[in-house]
């Protein structure tokens, strides 16, 4: 039965009222999905419109000496962002700031522009313009004091330390490797703020705190540091040379004391330096060492006992072999040598006989792999290189090509590797892992990690080891190594030059070199020098490389006390 009106109600006012009281019913039901149902989403939106996240840096790790001398420390900078949705005039604001913050005006107009809570729009700002900013008064823009990546010494360690970008995030060096030690974990700070984004007084606000990270201690002396880069800026300036090297080690544990490449780069403004600072020559790049590689050649010959030092090998001025020929250097027919002797005048066709006639090409390869050439060694910076030696038995013949790589031609070395193989010799025969990384701490100084010396191999016995040292003693005293001599002290090592490959074949490039050790009766440090392209009449290692080596010496023994040779 159909719901009668009441008397006097018109119809169509009836159906009205139906409708009104269903819309109301809908109404309702929409509030309570929204209210009860949708709560927890629309609470969390509107938390997001009145909350803003700012993200707190932490401090970055600092990076120290082996005495904890600062390296690469955090230091207090201004920064510049804006809260987009608070900038009243975006083009205007752009005009202002572009000259202050040296950055087109267009570009800011984008950012300020842009549908986000924040932007940044320096990271790093001068603080006479972070003053001329904050008196813009400008609304939506703010300056804040940032932690900010510095390095006390300027440009000294680059190539070791590396550099930060932006965000204070690692690219390159230790900074890269060891970015999850360096830099922390970021805090948040969360506060109330009104449409145009100023805090509200006496709001509610949440702050988790940034973590610092952790430092590192090098086993880099700073003082040595010093020395020689100093040494090797005034090596390449008086060769002129493209750019130097130097590697100073300690040869008995493998601790990097110095590594030094002169010109170098400053870390606080790295992108002046493109491609430059993108790597670490001294333990990137590779490079025929030319005679320094004689040492092991003569090293592997005296531990097979196919000669010992005073055994006669001849030593002409050129010498046919394998179906080609070498030649000394000096053009000069010794007739005959004794293996020690070949060392101190450095005969190519003396060595070349050795390696490739008396010792062969399959054995002379395996002690080069053994005294670490061709291969990473491992140490603890990016970007090492492998270097290469020969595979035996690919080339037909193949007495012509280790003939040359006897001699350091056919075969190619990272400094790092160079300076690691001769420490061997040096320390009694035994190959250590070059490293650089000697502790990481906590910021209240606990240590999290404490790395040792460690061995590789014995490559070859203490007798063969003394003995090749007793012929680098002779280089420097009376053959090509004169220059490198420090008074008072027994020097060992060998002097380098080499053709640099270009093109398939050998370009005018020289690379001049020394390496050795001090004192030879029982060596405190060993230094690596490499000049690249020296640009004068003569590129040889012992003319230009060993007087910058025989500075870093005598510098480096004075530094660390050590007692002249009995």
């Amino acid at each position: 039965m159909a719901p009668r009106l009441a008397p006097g109600v018109p119809k169509r006012v009836a159906v009205l009222f139906l409708i009104l009281v269903g819309l109301a019913g809908v109404l309702w039901l929409r509030l309570g999905y929204l209210q009860i149902v949708r709560h927890s989403f629309f609470e969390a939106e509107a938390m997001k419109q009145r909350y803003r996240s700012h993200q707190l840096v932490p401090d970055r790790g600092a990076i120290l000496d082996r005495h904890g001398t600062p390296l690469a420390v955090t230091v207090y900078g201004y920064g510049v962002y804006a809260v987009p949705a608070a900038v009243e005039d975006p083009q205007h604001a752009a005009r202002l700031l572009s000259e202050l913050l040296g950055r087109p005006a267009d570009v800011l107009a984008g950012q300020l522009a842009r549908d986000a809570q924040s932007v940044w729009l320096s990271h790093r700002v001068e603080p006479d313009a972070a003053a001329a900013i904050d008196n813009l008064k400008l609304p939506g823009v703010y300056v804040v004091v940032r932690p900010q990546r510095g390095y006390p010494h300027g440009w000294m360690a680059a190539d070791v330390l590396g550099y930060t970008g932006l965000d204070n995030q690692g690219l390159a060096g230790l900074e890269w490797l060891l970015e999850k030690e360096l830099a922390g974990v970021p805090g948040e700070h969360f506060s109330e703020r009104d449409p145009r984004g100023r805090a509200i007084a006496g709001s509610r606000s949440q702050v988790r705190q940034a973590e610092p990270g952790h430092d590192v201690v090098l086993t880099l002396d700073a003082v040595l540091q010093y020395i020689a880069e100093q040494e090797v800026a005034q090596g390449v300036q008086a060769a002129g040379a493209e750019w130097g090297l130097a590697i100073v080690m300690n040869p008995k544990t493998g601790e990097i004391l110095a590594m030094a490449v002169q010109p170098g780069f400053d870390p606080a403004n790295w992108e002046a330096h493109l491609p430059r600072a993108h790597r670490n020559p001294a333990v990137a790049d590779q490079f025929e060492p030319g005679s320094t590689m004689k040492v092991f050649t003569v090293a592997a010959a005296l531990e097979e006992g196919v000669a010992t030092p005073e055994t006669t090998l001849p030593a002409p001025a050129v010498m046919p072999i394998g179906g080609g020929v070498v030649r000394n250097h000096n053009s000069i027919n010794y007739g005959s040598l004794s293996v020690a002797e070949a060392l101190v005048v450095s005969s190519n066709t003396a060595l070349a006989h050795l390696g490739a006639e008396m010792l062969g090409g399959a054995t002379l390869a395996e002690y080069l792999r053994a005294f670490g050439f061709g291969q990473r060694l491992g140490v603890d910076m990016p970007g090492e290189g492998t270097g290469r030696v020969p595979t035996p038995g690919r080339v037909a013949g193949g007495r012509l090509q280790w003939a040359t790589v006897s001699f350091g031609q056919g075969v190619a070395v990272t400094p790092l590797q160079l300076a690691a193989a001769t420490a061997a010799l040096a320390n009694g025969g035994t190959l250590m892992k070059p490293f650089i990384v000697q502790e990481i701490r906590r910021p209240d100084g606990y240590i999290l990690e404490h790395r040792l010396p460690a061995a590789i191999r014995q490559v070859v016995s203490p007798e063969t080891a003394a003995a090749v040292v007793e012929a680098m003693e002779a280089v420097v005293q009376r053959g090509t190594g004169r220059r490198a001599q420090v008074p008072g002290y027994r020097v060992a090592g060998k002097t380098g030059t080499a053709q640099v490959p270009e093109d398939g074949g050998y370009g005018d490039k020289r690379l001049a070199s020394f390496v050795g050790f001090a004192p030879a009766e029982d060596p405190a440090l060993l230094v690596l020098v490499m000049l690249y392209d020296v640009k004068q009449d003569t590129a040889e290692g012992g003319r230009w490389a060993a007087p910058v080596f025989a500075e870093i010496m005598r510098r480096g023994l004075q530094h660390l006390g050590i007692p002249p040779s009995s």
